[in-house]
This record gives structure tokens, sequence and C-alpha cells, in this order.
């Protein structure tokens, strides 16, 4: 694929599609980021197939704080952009009452390989503004990413929002696509078992379970990841669901880019003791 970003279209939402006091990832890839005044945003999902990214200034709040929405794309899809012109494209519109008096596209670059985003070692290829209008509309900038790059970052940013929020102090975004040339090309819709693929790379979500039919031992199971990730597990999470003749769960355990163990016991022999339980892996930059 030609396209860098992934989850351009944000079809792929596996943490949820409503998010408030956001400081984080919310559709896959997509990081969303006040400075100040966090509680005052909530980011949502709007439509199924042409889906958008909706920000919105909760009404009444009073932090002025830009927003800031942004993808890291990792070191080993960045060696082909390197010394490159590059073209960022996506479509944009806002609410009437949306305050911030413009926005800004912005690419950054590192020559630290697969840099977080939220790390200092990002140098900046320059603010580019864009005002979006009540009708959505593509906005297209050309950059030249310097040869020594390592990792990319894609941003949009708001200038500072304006008083107290009114109601539908919001914009919406889409349809966003990082590639290599001057040229803006139609936007790419990967498969969406190829786009979830991709997504689960940096963030898997499933549920699985585990069974124990022998008393008092813990019985461990392995979980494949049904991607292997990019790299390391920065947090691994599970919440467990219904089960039978459980006495206690145990782990997760040796938490890798394949998978992890997780162990349950249960007090009788050929009780068919049983957990069901969610996870929640990121690998995220």
């Amino acid at each position: 694929f030609p396209v860098t970003i992934i989850n351009g279209g944000l079809r792929i939402w596996q943490r949820g599609t409503t998010f408030s006091n956001i400081n984080g990832y919310t559709a896959d890839r997509w990081f969303v980021n006040r400075a100040t005044g966090n509680n005052g945003i909530t980011v949502n999902k709007q439509g199924t197939y042409n889906s958008t990214l909706r920000i919105t200034r909760n009404q009444g709040d009073t932090s002025t704080t830009h927003l800031d929405f942004r993808q890291v794309i990792e070191t080993q899809n960045c060696y082909d952009l390197a010394g490159k012109q590059v073209t960022f494209s996506f479509n944009a519109a806002k609410e009437s009452n949306f305050t911030p008096s413009t926005c800004y596209i912005e690419i950054n670059y590192s020559t630290v390989a697969d840099t977080p985003s939220n790390s200092g070692s990002w140098i900046s290829l320059g603010f580019r503004a864009f005002n979006p209008t009540t009708s959505f509309q593509k906005f297209i900038e050309t950059y030249t990413i310097p040869s020594n790059a390592l990792t990319i970052m894609a941003r949009i940013i708001s200038a500072s929002y304006v008083g107290t929020a009114p109601a539908n102090d919001a914009v919406e975004i889409t349809q966003l696509q990082l590639e290599e040339g001057n040229t803006a090309t139609p936007f790419e819709f990967r498969p969406i078992a190829t786009e979830i693929a991709l997504c689960q790379r940096y963030f898997e979500a499933g549920d699985a379970i585990i069974r124990s039919d022998v008393a008092n031992i813990i019985s461990l199971s392995y979980f494949t990841f049904k991607v292997t990730k990019r790299g390391p597990i920065n947090s691994l999470v599970i919440t467990n669901g219904s089960n039978a003749n459980i006495n206690a769960t145990y782990g997760p355990f040796n938490a890798g880019g394949y998978g992890f163990e997780y162990g349950v016991s249960t007090s009788a022999a050929g009780a068919n003791g049983y957990q069901f339980f969610n996870f929640k892996a990121d690998s995220e930059l």
C-alpha cells in the first residue's frame, strides 16, 4: 500500500466510540490531546463506512487550550519516505459555533527510531494554516522529509478556543492520508480486514476463556494475539467476566509480541471450572 497512515478512514475504534477527559488514543492509531482542560473535550465516532472523528469542546467549558490530533508512523514504514516529498491530505468540516479562528497542519520528524508521540525529540517541518467551513473540504499540504528521518508524525492542531464554549463547538476530520509525491490521490479504502490487522499491530482488544478441572493447582494457558505486536507491550489489561467453580485468577504473565499467559485455579477435581475474560494489549508509540 502506498499510504503510510493507518486507519485514515477512521473506521476502526477498538477502544470504544466515545471518549471524555481524553489525553490518549481514541480511534485506533489516533491520539487526541489538550495540554490542559482535557475534561472539557469529547471525542466520538460519527457515521459507519464513511466515518469521521468529531472533537467537541463541551458546552460551558472555559479552558481555551488548543486541541492536538496526531498519528506517529513507525520507523519500519518511514524508510521509503526519507529524503522525499510527501503529501498529507484529509477532509474536515466545522460546526458553525467552532470558536478557534483557524487550524494548522504540521508534519514532524525524528532522527530516533520509533519515537513516542509525547517525546521531546520531534522536529517540526512547519505549520500550515487551514480554515474549515461547515461543509467538508479536502485540505492538502506537501512537505519534504529529511533523509535522516527515522520516525514521522502527522498532526492537526487548532488555534486556541475562545471564551466559554457554546453548543456545538466542534470539528470533524476524516480520510487522512500521507503518501509519497507531491500529489494527493483519492483516498484509499483498504479492505476492512486488512485495516483491522494493521491496527492490531499496535493495539488489540479481545476475549477468551480459560478452563481448569484440577483441584488446587494453577492452570496456565498461553493466549496468542491475532496479530504480532510491533514491539514491547506497554500495558495489558485483563477484565474478568462470568465464571464457574474458580477460586482465583493469576497473571497475566510473560506478555510479549506474540501473546501472554493467564491462569486460574479451581477447588474441586472435575468441577469444569472456567473463566471468561476480556483483554486489551497496547503496543502503541
